[in-house]
């Protein structure tokens, strides 16, 4: 039972099934029983053409800015598919938000070039200052739905950014019935969101139910503030938020709170 910490404690995991395995290997490590029911899916941008000229024109720019790992993915898939070639990338500033949007960049023969202290966007725009990139060129290839600060501030600084859809993040509603017999039946003690995108969908997963209210009892941990200001607005307590905004972070955060 040494270090086992998280003993027993059943641990709802709402992020896409690709991404959850290495959350879940680190809550067993600690004793936890991840149960994987994620409430989002990422699937393809409702259109390629925006995505299609930026890539056409890739060396038009002069940074390009990711903010997620789904957002690498996805735009090397896409720039892979239209016969792209990493040496047309090279002159490029590469920005990656935190370590493991790093990781997935460097891992596709890719330098990254900057990377903020705090991993969001905030940290990225704190990357510049007002002359830096004015008149400078920035591509942001990430979700069809999400904050505008980054492009905003980018704007104010004087540089042009083209905010391009890579992919989609939507509802999962195929563990909803088992999602919502789990919380009725108090089989959960502990329940991750990962990000914006899972509270929200997790909210639309339990609407035709009534049930979001079954959150209440339970611990909830987030990883980071923005998605934690997410979760308040549904009126709920948020317990757990790390310091550095990555999953073992999360985890060594959740660790954290059940020793004390």
């Amino acid at each position: 039972m040494e270090n086992k910490f998280l003993y027993g404690k059943r641990i709802l995991i709402t992020r896409s099934y690709y991404q959850a395995k290495e959350l879940s290997d680190l809550i067993k490590n600690y004793g936890g029983v991840p149960i994987e029911l994620p409430s989002i899916k990422i699937i393809p941008p409702s259109d390629w053409k925006d995505l299609d000229s930026a890539l056409h024109n890739i060396k038009d720019y002069d940074y390009l800015i990711f903010t997620s790992v789904n957002g690498v993915k996805h735009f090397f898939l896409r720039f892979k598919k239209m016969g792209g070639k990493i040496i047309d990338l090279k002159d490029l500033k590469v920005i990656a938000i935190g370590p493991k949007t790093a990781e997935a960049i460097t891992s596709r023969g890719l330098t990254v070039s900057l990377m903020p202290q705090e991993y969001k966007a905030e940290g990225i725009i704190a990357l510049f200052s007002k002359g830096e990139i004015e008149g400078k060129k920035l591509l942001l290839p990430r979700s069809k739905i999400a904050r505008k600060i980054l492009p905003e501030k980018i704007k104010e600084y004087g540089g042009s950014i083209d905010v391009v859809e890579a992919y989609q993040t939507v509802a999962s509603f195929e563990s909803r019935k088992e999602i919502v017999s789990l919380l009725e039946n108090k089989e959960i003690d502990i329940i991750v969101f990962t990000s914006s995108s899972t509270v929200k969908n997790f909210a639309k997963i339990l609407e035709p139910y009534g049930k979001f209210d079954l959150l209440e009892d339970l611990t909830i941990a987030c990883i980071g503030p923005i998605t934690a200001g997410t979760v308040r607005e549904y009126g709920l307590k948020v317990e757990i938020i790390p310091e550095k905004y990555t999953i073992k972070a999360l985890v060594k955060a959740l660790v954290e709170y059940y020793q004390s």
